[in-house]
């Protein structure tokens, strides 16, 4: 019989908790098709969630859990999860519901038809704002443009459906600084795409706000492409071409109208603000053109160091995952 391991990361969710433990346990508990492992990460949480984690691998032989000694990000709680899952299927999600678990048969059967990578997608975003959902929109064409192909899914989150062999594949690449849904697009593999519709949180308030979700997404392109890097020589040869032409056209009326001078008319005054305007793009411009490679040397002084992605604390293994 095949194992299906449900990876899942935990930070601050006591809340929530015990409704996905109860929720997980009515789905899988007698479904005698597979065996089921589920992995819990504890994500350095400040409240019950470690307890109440401890308590449910007590009661119940599938939980095996992981418990960081400081909050390491999800990143790192989903490539923990992901390393010690033993099954031959992998799903990472949240434990929010808003992945609903309800999915996860119809991702079996379409597994079990040969696809190495199920994917739900979300069909809309109605339950996010119109800034979010915009901004959202916006993102994803802008970076797979840049790249010239499909960095990122528009739409599908970390949960998915993988083969161990995928799973290990992700896993065995060397980077420090990871980013899980780039890396589960780059590798390929035959894969499905199932729409669904999102529902709300089921309790608790979303971790992620709009300056965490600004910082991802600076990590998504630095780690996901090198477009970025030409940036700077396509602006240069832009504003090369326009300072040129510039220069060109002020010698000629300079040539032509040999009695221009300056005076102080509204003219000149406009020409003043006009050059001052200039100026002050130019060191935005300049600032923004410093600012890319900047973000790529922390990639490359991340990933230099070497440091551990996260550090365990206490880990347990499910019984059953042991026989």
């Amino acid at each position: 019989m095949k194992t299906v391991s449900i990876v899942v990361p935990f930070y601050n969710e006591e809340e929530m908790f015990p409704i996905f433990i109860k929720k997980a346990k009515e789905l899988f508990i007698d479904d005698e098709s597979y065996k089921y492992e589920l992995v819990l990460v504890n994500d350095g949480s400040k409240d019950k969630t470690l307890e109440l984690i401890r308590a449910a691998a007590r009661e119940n032989d599938f939980i095996t859990y992981i418990s960081f000694s400081r909050n390491f990000g999800q990143e790192a709680a989903l490539a923990a999860g992901l390393r010690a899952a033993k099954g031959d299927y992998i799903i990472p999600m949240d434990c929010d519901f808003q992945d609903p678990p309800e999915l996860i048969k119809d991702m079996l059967k379409e597994a079990e038809n040969g696809y190495e990578v199920v994917c739900p997608k979300r069909r809309k975003r109605d339950g996010d704002s119109f800034v979010k959902r915009f901004t959202s929109k916006a993102f994803y064409k802008f970076i797979n443009g840049i790249s010239g192909r499909e960095v990122i899914q528009d739409n599908v989150s970390y949960f998915r459906l993988m083969t161990k062999r995928v799973v290990k594949i992700i896993m065995d690449m060397p980077e420090t600084e990871r980013l899980f849904k780039s890396e589960a697009t780059y590798v390929g593999f035959k894969t499905k795409i199932i729409e669904f519709d999102r529902p709300e949180r089921a309790a608790g308030k979303t971790k992620y706000n709009y300056r965490k979700l600004f910082k991802l997404a600076f990590r998504t392109i630095t780690c996901s492409t090198n477009a970025l890097l030409y940036l700077p020589l396509h602006i240069g040869i832009a504003f090369s071409s326009i300072g040129f032409l510039g220069f060109v056209t002020t010698l000629v009326l300079l040539f032509v109208n040999g009695d221009y001078r300056w005076g102080i008319n509204s003219q000149n005054i406009i020409q003043s603000f006009l050059i001052i305007s200039s100026i002050i793009l130019a060191v935005g411009i300049i600032s923004l053109i410093i600012t890319i490679p900047c973000l790529y040397l922390q990639n490359l002084m991340v990933n230099t160091q070497r440091r551990p992605q996260y550090i365990i604390e206490e880990q347990y293994d499910a019984p059953k995952t042991k026989e």
